[in-house]
């Protein structure tokens, strides 16, 4: 019930690009190593929730229910996701697993790029917000807004993917409760103007440092495509 898991997004016109890692903690020490954060819907569109694992599955089963992603975007937009949330944590018993907060982000393209996310905190308070054009590193947004640094509007993948070790490094240094680790994610659906198609693709696009440590101590459900991650790279050098 932390939001300590790392969500970095790329929000650009024509392409959003969601990053997420596939460590799982329980407490302070790392669990297990999971598929994968960022859910693909059969509606064509992706969510991802960071906080209490059951009550991401609850809200993966309800979203996946939407046919497609304005449908999505109509559920958060009109208050019945926020309302789902604040019947799913409002007794006593759920409130406790809320710890910190929850937090559903929807992520496509309908008319433009979307990425939003509405979050329960444990007051029961409920806010939304859209993530801008630009980039939206979690949880160290107000980390970064502290130290005063200004993260540009665009970066390229391999930006990304030094940002998010970063992360792991800058949390391993100060011995912050960051959840990360395990392998890198890449979700992105990119617009192709010419045909007003939309393309979604999910692959690795890193593996942190530590990662084969936690495969053989939990075993990794990604082992078969990080084999073929790692060759591919290894075939390309």
């Amino acid at each position: 019930g932390r939001l300590m898991s790392v969500l970095n997004v790329a929000v650009e016109p024509d392409r959003v690009r969601i990053y997420t890692d596939t460590l799982a903690y329980v407490g302070n020490s790392p669990s297990n190593l999971v598929a994968g954060k960022c859910s693909i819907m059969p509606g064509g569109f992706a969510v991802v929730t960071r906080g209490s694992t059951i009550a991401g599955q609850h809200i993966d089963k309800a979203l996946s229910k939407a046919d497609c992603l304005g449908e999505a975007v109509y559920l958060f937009d009109s208050g019945q996701v926020s309302e789902l949330l604040e019947t799913m944590f409002s007794p006593s018993w759920a409130r406790s697993q809320l710890g910190d907060g929850f937090e559903v982000s929807l992520f496509g393209f309908y008319e433009g790029p979307v990425a939003q996310r509405v979050i329960i905190y444990p007051s029961l308070e409920i806010t939304s917000e859209t993530f801008g054009i630009g980039l939206h590193l979690s949880p160290c947004d107000n980390l970064l807004k502290a130290a005063g640094v200004t993260l540009p509007e665009r970066a390229t993948d391999a930006q990304m993917v030094a940002l998010a070790l970063a992360q792991q490094r800058i949390a391993e240094k100060h011995r912050l409760p960051l959840c990360v680790g395990g392998l890198l994610h890449r979700t992105a659906f990119s617009l192709y103007p010419q045909s007003d198609e939309v393309v979604m693709e999910q692959e690795i696009v890193a593996a942190y440092p530590g990662y084969l440590e936690l495969a053989d101590e939990f075993g990794c459900p990604n082992e078969a495509e990080y084999v073929n991650w790692s060759q591919a790279r290894a075939a390309a050098k």
